[in-house]
């Protein structure tokens, strides 16, 4: 269906020997910073979130000697290892073996700054396929919680040259009823392996 999920556990022989180690500490360690250097579908594009904001810069330094073609690594000022809908976040984007520091915020992306309700899980599985289907299928919070992350993972495949263009078409994909079709798509191609 041109969409994957890939289980680091499953996929990343490293990633499957010290899963039982990381579970058991129970706190963010290296491996969480490890996993998408060490990636063995050798991407070259990734959006990659981290834990604390003074993992940026050895990330982004790590990725350029990597041979990273288009990377952005974000913190969120919230604590958010991704890039938020509710606060600015920090990013340094790294594009042809430069490495430019962004302050990306909820407006850049045609949002309005959302509430932390916004992006609150569910409290079981079922609950959070719910929340998943409501933000892929209207106009809610939800929905244009969505949307930065979105808009940064067509920015890195090269289909926008630019943040507020890839906002545009992630807001397409939401409206246009896509995004939901796609997973409703990728739901039925897993259930029939």
């Amino acid at each position: 269906v041109g969409l994957a999920f890939l289980f680091a556990p499953f996929h990343h022989e490293a990633m499957r020997h010290v899963a039982a180690a990381r579970q058991s500490l129970g706190v963010r360690t290296v491996f969480n910073q490890l996993g998408p250097l060490a990636n063995p579908a050798g991407a070259k594009r990734q959006l990659i979130g981290v834990y604390d904001r003074r993992f940026l810069k050895p990330m982004a330094d790590a990725l350029v000697l990597l041979g990273a073609e288009h990377v952005l690594i974000v913190h969120g000022e919230d604590g958010l290892d991704e890039i938020s809908p509710i606060s600015p976040t920090l990013a340094l984007e790294v594009r042809g073996g430069k490495v430019e520091e962004r302050r990306l915020t909820p407006d850049l992306f045609g949002i309005d700054q959302l509430a932390p309700s916004a992006i609150l899980p569910g409290n079981s599985s079922a609950e959070n396929a719910s929340i998943l289907r409501l933000a892929l299928g209207g106009k809610s919070e939800r929905s244009e919680a969505l949307i930065p992350n979105a808009s940064a993972a067509i920015y890195l495949a090269g289909l926008d040259d630019t943040l507020e263009g890839a906002s545009i078409r992630a807001r397409k994909a939401l409206d246009s009823g896509a995004a939901l079709d796609k997973l409703e798509q990728m739901i039925q191609a897993s259930i029939a392996v």
